[in-house]
């Protein structure tokens, strides 16, 4: 097939649908479908979970511990903080990689791919955290 005879398919089936489909109001569509949102039973839901985490949250040990971590990361050189998230990652993808060899039956072997991949970027974090610190410095103006 031509390269025009395939674009003029292509305008053919532009027509078409622009026939098919009707010019609607947007605005009006988005009010609307706010007002479901905003109507609905999850929305209401997940709206009172978020008022009594906020006002759980600054009263909470997990606030303080969690005050604590980003404190005492954010006096971290760039380098540290690149190996630690290399690290969290590493241990996260072996604690995935140890929790998927106790399941009955594997699916199929393709399943350890991805946090095997989670566990080599990890430690390739750790190795290379100076270069990286370093490359991410030079792009911030």
């Amino acid at each position: 097939m031509s390269e025009a005879k395939g674009f003029s398919w292509w305008a053919l089936a532009e027509r078409a649908a622009g026939r098919l489909t009707v010019s609607s109001d947007v605005a009006r569509s988005d009010a609307r479908v706010e007002q479901v949102l905003a109507t609905s039973v999850v929305f209401s839901a997940v709206g009172a979970f978020a008022a009594g985490f906020r006002r759980a949250w600054p009263s909470s040990a997990t606030a303080r511990v969690w005050d604590l971590a980003t404190r005492d990361l954010a006096r971290r050189s760039s380098i540290d903080r690149i190996r630690l998230g290399g690290l969290v990652t590493a241990t996260g993808a072996l604690t995935a990689l140890a929790l998927q060899r106790l399941e009955p039956m594997w699916a199929s072997r393709f399943d350890a791919i991805v946090p095997a991949a989670a566990v080599v970027a990890g430690a390739l974090a750790c190795l290379l955290a100076r270069p990286i610190a370093r490359a991410l410095a030079d792009r911030r103006p």
